[in-house]
């Protein structure tokens, strides 16, 4: 069990509450968790109830104080708060772990980046796919092989239930702004980290709740084909080259990898995620700050981050 000074989870949201869970069930933190939010939120309240959290959560309208180096802001609010969020968690001397779209705009995350390095806090974004042991094993066995072509498909239902609760879309984020934050942190494991830049952009279709657009980076085709209006859930992510056809298939917990060669079906095998993304992401964070580590893993670097936004916006500008 980890124990923290101080450790806020700012939102009360369906995405707040899974974190909250893993931190109580599966991390096992010792130390209460101080929820900020709305305190008319009653159905946080009924669920706190349910789950019989009472002992565990104390809801505030605003950061506690705080002295100590060794604490932990978790800002998984709507996007549109979160710049807001992050500068006071900063201020009250809170490290920060900042959920994706870590802000509205690239000036608002320079700015954050900017505040934290002035304030000397340690920033952690996001990026729980690089805490997905399968993911990582598969494409990294895939990067080598010549690949011409990237195809994601990434579909959403309108309504759907996920970890037992309706999942609800911010209606303010367009989906190619959440989404791409996803893809490029999956690119970065295909590109082994290196740095690359993106060309021949080309929108085929361009809405809030819909996107087909593609582009060039280092020679290589990316597809990406976004709807979080669609009549099923999909998460594909497809490799080509010349011969052969690598699909991974991580619409559920379980996922599959394919390979095709010329049509054909040549292996296929099922991964289970025994060890869930968002516990190994959230228990490397806390274990950093409880061993008072002086860098921030480089997954979750927010110079990383804004590499990626600047790949975003220059999409988005397009």
């Amino acid at each position: 069990m980890l124990n923290i000074n101080q450790l806020v989870v700012v939102g009360g949201g369906r995405w707040s509450r899974q974190i909250i869970k893993t931190l109580v069930y599966k991390i096992k933190i010792k130390n209460k968790i101080i929820c900020i939010t709305n305190k008319k939120n009653f159905f946080l309240k009924k669920w706190i109830k349910n789950y019989r959290l009472n002992n565990k959560i104390i809801l505030a309208k605003k950061f506690p104080e705080n002295k100590s180096k060794n604490s932990l802001a978790i800002v998984c609010n709507s996007t549109c708060k979160h710049y807001k969020s992050v500068i006071s968690a900063l201020n009250k001397n809170y490290n920060v772990l900042i959920e994706k779209p870590i802000s509205e705009n690239l000036t608002q995350a320079k700015m954050i980046c900017k505040i934290g390095k002035k304030l000397k806090k340690k920033i952690y974004c996001s990026n729980v796919y690089r805490y997905s042991i399968y993911l990582n094993k598969i494409i990294n066995s895939i990067s080598d092989k010549k690949i011409n072509d990237i195809e994601f498909i990434w579909h959403d239902k309108l309504n759907e239930y996920r970890y037992g609760e309706l999942k609800k879309h911010d209606a303010k984020i367009p989906i190619y702004f959440d989404v791409l934050f996803h893809i490029f942190s999956l690119l970065d494991i295909f590109f082994k980290d290196k740095k690359y830049l993106i060309s021949s952009i080309k929108k085929v279709f361009f809405k809030k709740n819909k996107a087909l657009l593609s582009f060039k980076a280092k020679n290589i085709k990316i597809n990406i084909n976004l709807d979080n209006k669609a009549k099923k859930r999909l998460r594909l992510l497809i490799f080509k080259n010349l011969n052969y056809r690598y699909v991974i298939n991580f619409s559920e917990n379980e996922g599959q990898f394919i390979i095709f060669n010329n049509g054909s079906n040549i292996y296929s095998k099922k991964y289970s995620n025994l060890k869930y993304p968002l516990f190994l992401m959230l228990n490397k964070i806390l274990s950093d700050i409880v061993k008072n580590n002086s860098k921030v893993p480089f997954v979750m670097n927010i110079l990383k981050t804004l590499n990626n936004f600047q790949k975003i916006d220059k999409i988005i500008k397009y």
